[in-house]
């Protein structure tokens, strides 16, 4: 037998039907609805994951000291260096953290956010991507940004090598800095020994005042590694 329905009763089947899908959205939350991977990504980031790792010597638990040498550009009108301070700073670390840190000469104030240990970006929440002009080269772009707007987990990108699977150059910028108007950091790597260490730092951060911001050019070399038994 045929049943035919009103224009109400579709609009109340169809207003039913759209209850039960938002709370079944609402139930198992929207930022579980993730896009999948490209599986050419998703392989050189499994493979990154291990790279890095097995490169890492924190995880490896080595002693080793880092010897550095900082210069904070104090960044006036039209990007102009208005002041230098400078200091050196040897970072010693063993198992898997750093055990003390010994200013060589300079005023330490300016230089404590120098921290030559560079974040884990493949263990957090973070969409990833590379991009359409990549080349097929010796080093791969991977793009990693923030699922939610609200994150202060730094986004950007890394540069890895496309063979080894170890970090080459990672960009950093910090969305939500407590204190900061902009901050930025940038990583350069080396290798030692078989492990990956950062040897240039470089961030660029504008630091809120009470009446007005500093803007600020902080960067640091590392002039040694020292392995230690």
């Amino acid at each position: 037998m045929l049943r035919l329905f009103n224009a109400k009763s579709i609009k109340k089947t169809i207003t039913g039907t759209l209850v039960v899908l938002y709370v079944t959205i609402g139930i198992h939350g929207l930022a579980e609805i993730k896009p999948e991977l490209d599986p050419i990504l998703q392989f050189y980031l499994d493979r990154a994951r291990h790279g890095i790792a097995s490169h890492d010597p924190l995880s490896a638990g080595v002693k080793f000291v880092l010897h550095t040498n900082s210069h904070y550009k104090h960044i006036g009108r039209n990007g102009v260096v208005k002041k230098i301070d400078s200091a050196q700073i040897d970072f010693y670390y063993s198992w898997g953290e750093l055990d003390s840190s010994v200013v060589v000469n300079g005023q330490v104030e300016r230089f404590r956010r120098v921290d030559p240990i560079y974040p884990n970006l493949l263990d957090n929440d973070y969409q990833y991507n590379t991009f359409p002009n990549d080349t097929g080269g010796p080093e791969l772009a991977i793009g990693f940004d923030n699922p939610q707007s609200t994150s202060k987990n730094p986004t950007g990108i890394m540069i890895i090598d496309r063979l080894k699977f170890t970090l080459g150059w990672l960009y950093l910028y910090f969305p939500e800095a407590d204190g900061f108007n902009r901050l930025t950091r940038s990583y350069r790597f080396t290798e030692q020994s078989g492990l990956i260490f950062a040897d240039s730092i470089w961030e660029v951060g504008a630091r809120r005042g009470i009446f007005s911001s500093e803007n600020y050019r902080l960067e640091t070399a590392v002039t040694a590694i020292e392995l230690l038994e």
